[in-house]
């Protein structure tokens, strides 16, 4: 441990070394209490709406053929830690190492209502997981006629 850190202290003395942090948070995470609050067949949309407030996004869900809804909760965290070592060689020549590591994803929560809108289910996890199904398909392009 002791050789690799005088060895990058050395090609930092030659070179450039540059390290960043950042980080960007978004939308409060509902906590799991919160959550387990909301049991499917008990909550009802007006308790989600005051225990979790306003939600991101809202689709219409068929469920038994009569009209329903799914709301989605989401939160967003994202920290980057980058480093950039760069070592002059030889004239013109340099060798350089760049290791970036992000994690940026929105997690959330997305609850199911039936028709008669009590809260029938609930998942948590990626929102781009858990709403693949349900957002919008693209519409696609008519076919011309021959």
């Amino acid at each position: 441990m002791r050789a690799a850190a005088a060895l990058l202290v050395a090609l930092a003395s030659s070179g450039c070394l540059r390290v960043a942090w950042e980080r960007q948070s978004r939308h409060a995470p509902i906590t799991p209490a919160a959550l387990e609050r909301l049991r499917p067949a008990e909550a009802d949309l007006a308790a989600c709406l005051a225990e979790l407030g306003a939600p991101l996004w809202v689709w219409e869900h068929v469920e038994d053929g009569r009209a329903s809804a799914v709301l989605a909760y989401g939160w967003y965290d994202q920290r980057d830690l980058g480093l950039r070592v760069s070592v002059p060689l030889y004239r013109a020549l340099s060798a350089s190492f760049e290791y970036d590591k992000i994690d940026e994803r929105l997690r959330g929560a997305v609850l199911f209502f039936g028709p008669d809108w009590r809260l029938t289910a609930r998942r948590e996890g990626l929102l781009r997981d858990l709403t693949v199904e349900l957002r919008p398909k693209r519409p696609q392009p008519l076919e011309e006629d021959a």
